[in-house]
């Protein structure tokens, strides 16, 4: 057994107690700390005797002190290996039960027990786990779901977690340690795919109980807050180095770029929403895969030399498309909540939530219906180039034109009669430079956003006027698509349209003559 150990002081007793009441007949812990600096490596040497305590000068994380007791004498004359976290507490038969599932099952490599949460002793938090195509971990649990015994049968997953994890010699000694470069939750996922691509399999032995108290998770590990900060950027880099290192090359070739195309979506769904930092976070993980990129191949190259296994096989483990869909669909309106609506309201249902922004920000849901009213209203418009027909005159072919007509002493048939010339050219002009130097642009921007102006404006009016949000976004939207607004848009007159937009903001101005206190 391997014990991995980092400022732990405080609940490791418990796990060390845990351990001498194990029923298995034979049991030898051997313990790595992480140069801990809270007395914990005293208190291992204390309870198990300084040879079996390995003492490391810095952090190597879960994976580097794994590595590093997998090389002691001890753990080559073991026939399995249990890495165990020192946050966690086993069920007195937790390992014989584990022992005797991978016995029982031929070609069985690593078992993983069920997972209790420490304090809530009925909450569970893991039965063993998948993932989507890209990597990213998937669990079968709702949150807060209490055990009553309905996953208590032993089944093969994709993975489980390090916090309690049973394997064999010959899965170590076939597809080496775990990644030293991840962190413990990402590195399970990825030593129980390169076991499974190596023909061995992985189960979850629900007779055998493990209560994790997830320490870091938490924040009461010393470093955990900068850790839990950096999570999506851990999650990032080790799902993209794990694809990177199991896939084969016909599979990274249709994965690696629909990969990248949903970050893409991801990134900028995520800058949208202002998290920026976020955003950088998964940016940066590439960018660390890309630095590492001679380490990860050299991997790989292991990983595929013994492979055994087609990809198709694994991907039968991993999270169905309508599940993964699902998840994503809601991350990514979890992601677009302002934070003050994701922190305000946690634990209530996304619906709820949702529900509540747009009772409280109506504004918030009226943008997206809006524009996609437009788009499926607009379909038609969009590609003409010019828009012609009705009252919509034809523009000039060029923004000097109206500049020419604004200065000239006589006015063009096209552009108005024999009367003085408007200020409204050198506003035409103006915005036909802005739009690219394209009056035909101008045109249909001016015809096609001025609905939305009036909307909008007739929003502000309203808003201010009342106090009232939903009503506010209920007389924007009853003005923007009223009789005289469609009939000016259908028969394309642009100067109605220009009054109507202006209509709500000077009928604010014109009220403040009858304000009753001026």
């Amino acid at each position: 057994m391997v014990l991995v150990v980092k400022d732990g002081a405080q609940w490791l007793p418990q796990c060390l107690l845990a351990l001498s009441r194990q029923t298995h007949p034979r049991i030898g812990v051997l313990a790595v700390d992480n140069a801990s600096t809270d007395g914990s490596a005293a208190l291992l040497e204390s309870a198990l005797g300084p040879d079996r305590v390995l003492r490391l000068g810095r952090n190597e994380g879960f994976g580097g002190s794994v590595r590093r007791a997998l090389e002691t004498e001890l753990a080559r004359q073991a026939d399995y290996v249990l890495f165990l976290h020192d946050d966690t507490v086993l069920a007195p038969q937790a390992v014989a039960r584990m022992v005797e599932a991978a016995e029982a099952v031929p070609g069985c490599g690593v078992v993983g027990p069920k997972v209790l949460d420490w304090e809530g002793r009925g909450v569970l938090l893991e039965v063993g786990s998948s993932s989507d195509r890209f990597g990213y971990a998937y669990g079968p649990l709702e949150e807060g779901e209490i055990d009553q015994g309905q996953y208590d049968r032993v089944r093969e997953v994709l993975f489980v977690s390090s916090v309690a994890m049973l394997v064999a010699r010959q899965v170590w000694s076939t597809v080496g340690p775990p990644d030293e470069r991840f962190t413990s939750y990402h590195e399970s996922l990825d030593f129980c795919w390169r076991a499974r691509l190596a023909g061995f399999r992985v189960l979850v032995a629900p007779g055998a109980v493990a209560l994790h108290r997830a320490a870091t998770l938490r924040g009461e590990r010393e470093g955990s807050a900068a850790e839990g900060a950096r999570r999506r950027y851990h999650r990032e880099r080790g799902a993209l180095a794990s694809m990177l290192k199991n896939y084969s090359l016909p599979s990274l070739a249709w994965v690696l770029p629909l990969y990248f195309l949903v970050g893409l979506a991801r990134v900028v769904g995520l800058a949208l929403a202002r998290r920026l930092d976020e955003a950088s976070q998964v940016l940066a993980a590439w960018g660390w895969n890309l630095l590492h990129l001679p380490g990860t191949l050299r991997r790989r190259r292991r990983v595929q030399s013994v492979r055994r296994v087609p990809d198709r096989v694994v991907r039968r483990s991993m999270a169905p498309t309508w599940i993964r869909l699902r998840r994503w669909v809601a991350a990514a309106v979890e992601e677009l909540l302002p934070p003050w609506a994701r922190a305000g309201q946690a634990g209530q249902p996304l619906r709820v939530r949702l529900a509540q922004v747009a009772a409280d920000h109506p504004g918030l849901v009226a943008w997206p219906l809006a524009a996609v009213l437009a788009l499926v209203s607009y379909r038609g418009l969009l590609g003409a180039d010019p828009l012609v027909g009705g009252a919509l005159g034809a523009p000039p072919g060029a923004p000097s034109a109206y500049f020419r007509e604004l200065a000239s002493a006589v006015r063009s048939t096209g552009l108005g009669g024999a009367h003085p010339a408007s200020p409204a050219l050198g506003l035409l002009g103006v915005g036909s430079v802005l739009a690219l130097g394209s009056p035909a642009l101008l045109h249909k921007l001016l015809l096609l956003l001025l609905p939305a102006v009036a909307g909008v404006a007739t929003f502000r009016a309203v808003r201010r006027a009342t106090g009232s949000g939903p009503a506010a976004a209920a007389a924007g939207a009853l003005y923007g698509l009223s009789s005289p607004v469609l009939w000016a848009l259908s028969t394309g007159r642009v100067e109605i349209l220009v009054f109507l937009a202006g209509a709500p903001w000077l009928a604010t101005k014109l009220s403040l003559a009858f304000e009753p206190d001026l």
